[in-house]
């Protein structure tokens, strides 16, 4: 009787300890991989006195049946569904058995779902699968524009055009133009709402409703035939024809509304902006303070001159102070430079990093290079900065449907300093 009653305790002190393979021997856990586990329980390998031992990561939970196991965490990642079994509970993977990647194939997900993850693990039978992901039609939004504006005013308008070259602005401007790639002939729908202010123009003519810019139905193919030209209103800044070619030049899907075809969207509309970025230089240094409660990004100070001791009738030297990335509440000083003689990037390479394509980018920088590093063939002085995505989305609500999948918006600000 001691020795039935000595096995018992041994048996017992062993589903304590783990569970042990005596078939296998093993000098370190590494040997003992791909065997299957003796008891159906999250767990790993080791190797003791040259045995694989299998130990559970933790005590399965107790059930009647499966709606007990609800909600519970589980160590397989993997398509799945709790079961309770012989009263414990069990994560039951789909398909039941693998231990090769080709078991892990993207079929696994439902329909609309991708597999953003294949899971592997060979030491357990059922651990094979995918961590899907709902797809969306609409893949990506990209949106970039600039607010032009001096620091003595408030007032913000929004279009999608620089101004035309020596002509003063007296209020801010702020630029947007939408980029989308989706699948093929998908339907989607743009609002955009200002937060203060209203929209004033849009192209193609959108819905607009107070303070609300809205596109419905609007068809997305891989390309346009043949993108449409219109002239929209002058004013002070430049005829939509006339950068048109360079908004077209992406890679961007082809985009129907209303019967015209386009590669993008824009509007524009009338706004508030409070700077709260301050400013100050010398003739070698210039010195940012920021007062914003959000950060402000690529932040530059560009100021064009007379060389010392000339004056009307030579080229203004253009010189650059490159600050980055400012926090709020952070002040910065650095050096001015001589644009001409220093290596420095202009915003295509921001907006790359951030998101946009090649071509996107390139199209900003064909269109605004001049009036951010070459405005006036006069002495001027300017600060240029990208907002946080935080604060334009809050400037600029958006709804999108259906939800694209990734949204990179960047917004500039372009200020004549006084």
């Amino acid at each position: 009787m001691k020795h039935v009653m000595l096995a018992l305790i041994l048996i017992g002190m062993l589903f304590v300890i783990g569970c042990t393979e005596p078939e296998k021997k093993c000098e370190t856990a590494s040997d003992c991989e791909g065997l299957p586990a003796p008891i159906k329980c999250p767990g790993t390998w080791s190797c003791q006195e040259g045995k694989c031992v299998y130990e559970c990561l933790e005590e399965p939970d107790e059930c009647e049946t499966a709606s007990d196991c609800e909600g519970l965490p589980t160590a397989y990642q993997c398509i799945g569904e709790w079961a309770c079994v012989e009263d414990k509970c069990e994560w039951q993977c789909e398909p039941t058995e693998c231990g090769l990647d080709l078991d892990c194939e993207d079929k696994e997900c439902p329909e609309g779902f991708e597999c953003t993850e294949k899971i592997v693990k060979k030491c357990f039978k059922g651990a094979c699968g995918c961590i899907c992901e709902e797809t969306s039609a609409l893949k990506e939004f990209h949106e970039w524009g600039v607010i032009l504006g001096c620091t003595t005013n408030e007032t913000a308008f929004a279009t999608s055009r620089p101004e035309k070259p020596e002509e003063p602005y007296p209020f801010a401007v702020d630029k947007p133009v939408i980029y989308l790639h989706a699948d093929d002939n998908t339907t989607v729908n743009v609002q955009v709402d200002f937060t203060s202010g209203k929209p004033t123009l849009t192209y193609p003519e959108a819905e607009v409703q107070e303070n609300t810019v809205i596109w419905k139905n609007v068809l997305i193919k891989d390309s346009c035939i043949e993108p449409a030209v219109d002239g929209v209103g002058a004013d002070i800044l430049v005829p939509l024809e006339s950068i048109m070619d360079e908004l077209n030049d992406v890679d961007a899907d082809c985009l129907t509304y209303e019967g015209i075809q386009n590669n993008f969207l824009f509007y524009e509309g009338e706004m508030k902006l409070e700077n709260n970025i301050e400013i100050s230089a010398n003739e070698e240094n210039a010195t940012i303070k920021n007062n914003r409660d959000k950060p402000i990004h690529n932040a530059r100070y560009v100021v064009g001159a007379y060389p010392t001791g000339s004056s009307v009738g030579f080229s203004v030297r253009v010189y650059l102070a490159d600050f980055e990335t400012v926090e709020p509440g952070e002040e910065k000083t650095v050096r001015l430079n001589d644009l001409s003689l220093i290596k420095w990037t202009t915003p295509k390479t921001d907006l790359e990093r951030i998101g946009f394509t090649e071509k996107e980018a390139s199209a900003f920088d064909n269109i605004w290079y001049d009036s951010f590093f070459q405005p006036s063939s006069n002495p001027f002085k300017q600060l240029i900065y990208r907002l946080d995505q935080s604060e334009y989305d809050e400037m600029f609500p958006l709804t999108v449907e259906p939800t694209p999948e990734k949204t990179v918006r960047a917004m500039y600000v372009l200020l004549e300093i006084d």
